[in-house]
């Protein structure tokens, strides 16, 4: 019988799709992007239902990074970890590669998130 998949690796975009929807879809957030066009994207075109959602989801995260956690990303990945205990998304052994390492500081085999956390 096959063995079913763990789905806690790789999962740094569920962790931020899941944060964003659940955690930070508050009225404090939401108000401001009210005022914003999350569907046209130019003249000619419409972004997708799913496509505007994704960048509803950015704003979230951006303005909860900023203006409630001060642009500290220790804080801001550990409101990650708080909500979901599951998540570690450190770049470690075979996610690493040779643009990683001379980039930032690994520690113990591996890159840790928090120097992602503020990037889309």
């Amino acid at each position: 019988m096959a063995k079913k998949k763990d789905l806690t690796t790789d999962n740094e975009i569920f962790v931020a799709q899941k944060l964003a929807e659940d955690e930070l879809n508050t009225n404090e957030i939401n108000e401001p992007l009210e005022r914003l066009d999350f569907k046209s994207f130019d003249s000619n075109k419409e972004l997708l239902d799913y496509q505007q959602q994704a960048l509803i989801n950015a704003f979230r995260m951006l303005t909860a990074y900023f203006r409630d956690f001060k642009e500290n990303k220790k804080e801001f990945y550990a409101f990650y970890q708080k909500h979901y205990s599951f998540a570690n998304c450190d770049f470690a052994k075979k996610k690493l590669n040779p643009l990683l390492k001379s980039h930032f500081k690994v520690e113990n085999g591996c890159v840790k998130f928090e120097n992602f956390i503020n990037r889309l």
